[in-house]
């Protein structure tokens, strides 16, 4: 086998090498082999580098690299690069760039032995020739290698101080050399890749716990309502305010008195935007102790305060990449606000006994009964939280401003109700429809919903029965007409009947019938209302 050894750098020649040298050679093939047997993937490109050095030192040559070809851009990257003291790093910016001939033999897969630079290069490689006189580059070696995957690699070793000659003995081992490298290469990129898989799968793990965790929790409470019901002006206005509002990132502050369906509307929003494949978390602002709501929301540390006993995450942090809906806002500790503020604006936070700030993307839905400009004034609530959250108010109308509503409302609650206990309700007589329809409802729909299940539980056939909760009314009109609480509409209604029936009660003209009550019922309600015949002169 022709010389590849030398011991001195600058001397050259083709005399047969000892064996001897031969045996380390391949003794380092073998070592720089062993080094890469389960080797974690970020030490790959280090020992790289550690094998050129030794490689370099071994041929005493001057410089090696080993660099890939994209395949896509057809450009050089280098992986790994060694070089001595006082030698030019190889610099694939300047290659691609300025050296178009070496650059194109590497793209073709061809291997470049050049012994004497710059002398041996065809004359179209003008660049390549004043490069090397530039640097100094006197013998250059590039072996290209095809790697399993289908990519390509190169090793290239380069001699400045003196021009030597590449024998074609050494060309097969320092091949091997880069095969080993380009191996481990892709054994560092499939582990990565691996582990970028694992880190994916376990960040949706992680996703879809804390959105079923929160789901389970959601599945204790009971949704008042399945469905926007309503075909009045003022809740068509509502809807089109919705349908707004809901492809965009805006914040939202929903507004009404109690039980008017505020969560109906916040959902309705999330549900028509870009965020609906995650789930809505909600936090009642005003069903959490004090002391406990920033936890809630932000989250807790281990040890942060007394009964901490575990890391816990906020509905921040379970709501990132959704929507949080903050019922209730205007219960929120005044306290609390800034911190609530700069989430808002920042997206920035802390856990609970943590100085680590955390950043999330969650839009926020607001919602509250209170007159927040009220709250602003009175210093119970900070006005910059208030204007931050007061971008697109959606102002949802008690149901007295939307009478027209409540038959729908009616009979949505009664075949709900009747479903879910089994009955078959279906009559609801007019005069107790008119009954409901003219009642201020000052619960609103909540209050309509307890009482109509409250109906059904008591009805025994298919006819609705008004059930006899004594309700408290708001007075809706100044006039002495209207009657103030729901006994007396049902005095009125009961003796308008037994009017009209001259106070018959049963039989197919009697008061009873036009009622749709069974005669003991009717005078188990005139008793219980104290109405009698009155007197006629």
């Amino acid at each position: 086998m022709k010389a590849f050894i030398k011991t001195d750098r600058h001397k050259t020649g083709d005399e047969e090498a000892p064996l001897e040298r031969v045996l380390q050679f391949e003794r380092l093939l073998t070592s720089l082999s062993s080094k890469f047997i389960n080797l974690p993937s970020e030490r790959v490109e280090e020992e790289i580098k550690n094998g050129l050095k030794k490689v370099v030192a071994f041929l005493n040559a001057d410089r090696s690299t080993f660099f890939e070809l994209d395949q896509d851009s057809k450009i050089i990257r280098t992986i790994c690069s060694y070089e001595v003291d006082g030698v030019e790093p190889f610099d694939t910016k300047v290659i691609n760039a300025a050296l178009p001939w070496y650059t194109e033999k590497i793209i073709r897969g061809e291997m470049l032995v050049l012994n004497r630079l710059p002398d041996v290069l065809p004359e179209k490689a003008t660049i390549e020739k004043e490069y090397c006189r530039r640097t100094g580059l006197r013998s250059n070696l590039t072996i290209p290698i095809i790697t399993a995957d289908g990519g390509t690699c190169a090793i290239a070793f380069g001699c400045f101080h003196t021009a030597r000659k590449w024998p074609e003995a050494l060309l097969p081992r320092l091949r091997l050399v880069g095969e080993v490298f380009a191996r481990a290469m892709i054994h560092k990129r499939t582990q990565e890749k691996l582990y970028r898989a694992l880190y994916e799968i376990k960040r949706l793990q992680e996703r879809l716990e804390k959105d079923c965790t929160y789901l389970q929790e959601e599945v204790l409470s009971e949704h008042n309502y399945e469905n926007i019901i309503g075909n009045s002006n003022a809740i068509k206005y509502v809807l089109l305010r919705v349908d707004q509002v809901a492809p965009t990132e805006a914040t939202v502050l929903v507004m009404g008195e109690t039980g008017t369906g505020k969560e109906l509307i916040a959902r309705a929003i999330h549900h028509a935007s870009p965020r609906c494949r995650r789930p809505l978390v909600k936090v009642n602002c005003a069903a959490l102790p004090p002391d406990i709501i920033e936890s809630e929301l932000f989250g807790h540390e281990k040890g942060a305060f007394s009964g901490a006993w575990e890391r816990r995450v906020g509905r921040f942090e379970y709501a990132d990449g959704a929507t949080l809906f903050l019922d209730e806002i205007g219960e929120l500790p005044l306290d609390l606000q800034p911190k609530l503020l700069r989430v808002i604006e920042d997206g920035e936070f802390e856990r609970v006994g943590s100085s680590r700030t955390r950043t999330c993307d969650v839009r926020i839905l607001a919602a509250t009964s209170r007159d927040l400009e009220a709250e602003v004034k009175a210093c119970r609530f900070r006005k910059d939280l208030w204007y931050r959250l007061n971008v697109f108010p959606i102002t949802v109308p008690p149901l007295r401003e939307r009478r027209e509503d409540i038959p729908l409302l009616v009979r949505h609650f009664v075949e709900a109700h009747a479903r879910k206990m089994g009955k078959n309700i279906r009559v609801i007589p007019t005069s107790k429809m008119e009954l409901l329809t003219a009642y201020a409802w000052p619960g609103n729909i909540r209050e309509l919903q307890n009482v109509i299940e409250h109906s059904v539980i008591i009805s025994q056939e298919t006819t609705l029965q008004l059930a006899d909760t004594i309700l408290t009314v708001q007075k809706t009109d100044s006039s002495p007409s209207r009657p103030q609480n729901f006994d007396e509409m049902q005095r009125r209604f009961i003796e308008d009947a037994l009017d009209r029936a001259s106070w018959k009660i049963e039989g197919p003209s009697g008061a009873a019938c036009m009622l749709d009550l069974k005669p003991s019922t009717l005078r188990y309600r005139m008793k219980k209302l104290g109405i009698r015949r009155r007197k006629t002169t």
